[in-house]
């Protein structure tokens, strides 16, 4: 994957405090403090993709592609990009692809049989619009 440009490890997890899985995003306090799904990016990666804090990116897996809003954050490695869950395309005012749309069904842990759900391999790039 490396070979093909994912050479950035996707972290996944839990969103800020006002955002606790879909259902606060009903809420407008919550939509006026995290309207977007965001994805954090450090300020070298971001420098070197050309990317601009809140502007739109797509994140992009083996499995799948997603746009969000980049939170440059030098609190991250350089080498990965956090995500948080909870954004989805059913909301009623910010809709967004959820982050699952870059994670693998079939992948599984073989002593729980839970999916994958918290780092692959990925790129990053400035979006179109």
């Amino acid at each position: 994957l490396r070979a093909q440009g994912f050479d950035t490890e996707l972290v996944t997890g839990r969103p800020p405090a006002p955002h606790f899985h879909s259902w606060m995003h009903y809420a407008w306090q919550a939509q006026e403090m995290w309207p977007d799904l965001y994805v954090q990016v450090h300020p070298d990666k971001a420098a070197r993709h050309g990317i601009a804090d809140g502007q739109r990116v797509v994140i992009e897996t083996a499995h799948g592609k997603i746009e969000a809003r980049a939170w440059l954050h030098a609190g991250i490695r350089p080498d990965a990009i956090f995500i948080p869950i909870g954004w989805g395309e059913r909301q009623p005012y910010h809709p967004w692809r959820s982050v699952n749309f870059l994670t693998d069904k079939h992948q599984r842990d073989p002593a729980s049989d839970h999916s994958n759900l918290k780092t692959y391999l990925c790129r990053i790039a400035p979006s179109g619009e």
